[in-house]
């Protein structure tokens, strides 16, 4: 019994031992857990040959970008030779890899030459060949593309176009590669041209189109021509007239003219409303064409300033607007109404501190406000506004005439005239003017002053001297005067011409007494009565003259010599030397 228990406890031990042996060797020769890959794709943009292992940089569409390690198992191909070696790839190369996240190790690497792309050019052809053409290129000049089998050509109307259709002349688009043979293009497409003018003619599937400096030309249409006509959707070629001025797009076909798209363009009037039917229209009163009735619609655009959703009703008889209007066999239909500005110049008499003032006009007190987008301007004052301007002030005005009062639209300062003699002046600052004798005005200037004195291309302030006799235009401001402009003002002198220097100069003795050298230039004007002699050699000694000229730095300078006949003299009187006024 003992025995029999010792046997079965052996046998239990066997079965046990060999079921862990199993166990181990199953254990031992089961494959590894497989590492997920990662992958990425983009451009490669660099390449570390020299590194251990070598390296490969991609830069994918998104995401920054990432080096990868090319160790002995990594597989690498390329698109034009299969199974490669890093060697045969290169920067630029499109590349799509994948790689252990941890090891920065790459399992694959399929690499491929950097796709070719078009380019777009358009222009003009200059001459068609066997095979190619040659296309002129603005800023590029002329450029010679192939063509082969496999080149597409888009011309309208034509179902199966090829290079013979295009001819020197047409304008193109094309796409192209440049290859190690040259250009070659992959598409051509005939560009439309386009026109505007007059329609002289409508017929069956055509029209006659009058353009400035090409004349009449005929244009055939299809079922692919567009129609725009506004306040119409669905317009068609029955629907233009004899007069109407379009637009058109269309090729010029070897065969004939084909419209892409006609288009009516508006007319453009401007006058007088004379009446208004509320919501429906007004009658406009048109110089030179009398009243033209104008209809609107809801697409019709109001243009009032000040006013967020301006309407018809918001306009009335008197007012002067600007209408963009297209004439349509319903009649004539407004695009657009915009309310024009009136013009005034007069007097400030009162001002009401950013709201407006009252502007005197030829006796009659005129209220006018203002807002955000008025403009002011007053020469020398960069940023003006309201507050620069005082009573007293003479100012242009452009306003519009709303139905709750009148809108400045801008307000502009205007200059005083006045000439005198000038008294005294202060270098590069100002000068005092002597006016009428009596007052003495003092006056500056700056940077936008203009100086001018006959003879003298670029005059300035130190041009001038004390005795001068001088035209200012100048503005008024509250920091004082300021000069627009200073003229030279000439004098007037008879007298009898002494001695001639030929096309220099002359000497005039004057009232018998005292000789004064006048020269003379180019701008020099001559007048001989009844005689067409326009030189100083026409003049001769003893003749009396009567001349006009300046006192410069150089010296007198004649602006013009007027020779004298009897009864000149008679009505002249005395010789005497005559300031201008």
């Amino acid at each position: 019994m003992k025995a029999l228990f010792k046997t079965m406890f052996l046998v239990t031990l066997a079965v046990l031992f060999s079921f862990m042996s199993l166990g181990t060797a199953l254990a031992q020769s089961a494959p590894p857990t497989p590492v997920p890959l990662s992958s990425v794709r983009g451009v490669i943009t660099a390449i570390g040959q020299t590194a251990v292992p070598p390296t490969v940089t991609i830069h994918p569409d998104k995401g920054p970008d990432v080096t990868l390690k090319i160790v002995a198992t990594t597989k690498v191909t390329k698109a034009s030779s299969g199974t490669a070696a890093l060697v045969g790839v290169a920067v630029n190369d499109w590349a799509q890899a994948t790689y252990n996240s941890s090891t920065m190790e790459a399992a694959t690497l399929a690499v491929a030459p950097p796709p070719v792309r078009p380019t777009y050019l358009s222009g003009q052809i200059k001459s068609v060949g066997d095979g190619l053409f040659v296309l002129t290129v603005k800023d590029k000049g002329d450029l010679s593309i192939k063509v082969n089998d496999a080149t597409k050509y888009k011309i309208p109307g034509q179902a199966e176009a090829k290079l013979s259709d295009l001819k020197a002349g047409d304008r193109v688009a094309v796409s192209f590669v440049e290859t190690k043979e040259g250009n070659l293009a992959l598409s051509v497409q005939l560009l439309p041209t386009y026109l505007s003018g007059q329609i002289k003619s409508v017929g069956d599937g055509l029209f006659v189109l009058t353009v400035k400096d090409k004349g009449d030309l005929s244009i055939k249409v299809n079922a692919d021509t567009k129609y725009r006509i506004p306040g119409q959707a669905e317009a068609k070629l029955s629907d233009f007239k004899a007069g109407d001025r379009v637009s058109v797009s269309m090729w010029e076909l070897k065969d004939g003219n084909l419209a892409a798209s006609v288009q009516l363009l508006p007319v453009y009037v401007s006058g007088l409303i004379k009446s208004i039917e509320a919501n429906k229209g007004f009658v406009l009163t048109v110089k030179d064409k009398g009243d033209v009735s104008i209809k609107v619609n809801d697409d019709t655009v109001y243009r009032i300033p000040g006013q967020d959703k301006p309407k018809l009703n918001d306009l009335e008889a008197g007012n002067r607007v600007s209408v963009s209007l297209i004439e349509t066999k319903d009649g004539n239909l407004a695009l657009s109404v915009q309310l024009l500005p009136i013009s005034l110049a007069g007097q400030i008499k009162s001002i009401e501190a950013g709201k407006g003032f009252v502007l005197t006009v030829k006796d009659s007190s005129v209220s006018i406000k203002v807002n955000a987008e008025t403009k002011y301007r007053i020469p020398g004052l960069a940023e003006a506004k309201l507050d620069d301007f005082k009573a007293g002030d003479r100012v242009s005005v452009s306003m519009w005439e709303l139905k709750d009062g009148n809108l400045a639209a801008s307000v502009q300062l205007l200059p005083v005239s006045l000439s005198g003699q000038i008294k005294s002046i202060e270098a590069g600052k100002g000068f005092v003017l002597t006016v009428m004798d009596k007052w003495d005005v003092a006056i500056k200037v700056n940077a936008e002053t203009k100086y001018r004195i006959p003879g003298q291309a670029e005059a300035k302030l130190d041009d001038f001297k004390a005795g001068d006799r001088v035209s200012v235009s100048l503005m008024e401001t509250k920091d004082g005067n300021l000069a627009l402009s200073v003229q030279l003002l000439p004098y007037y002198l008879t007298g009898e011409i002494k001695s001639i220097e030929a096309q220099k100069s002359f000497v005039l003795t004057v009232m018998d007494r005292w000789d004064v050298s006048i020269k003379v230039n180019a701008d020099t004007v001559y007048r001989i009565p009844d005689e067409h002699k326009d030189k100083l050699n026409d003049f001769k000694a003893g003749d009396r003259v009567s001349v006009s000229l300046i006192e410069t730095k150089d010296g007198n300078l004649a602006i013009s010599v007027q020779l004298l006949k009897e009864h000149d003299e008679k009505s002249k009187g005395n010789d005497d030397k005559t300031p201008g006024k």
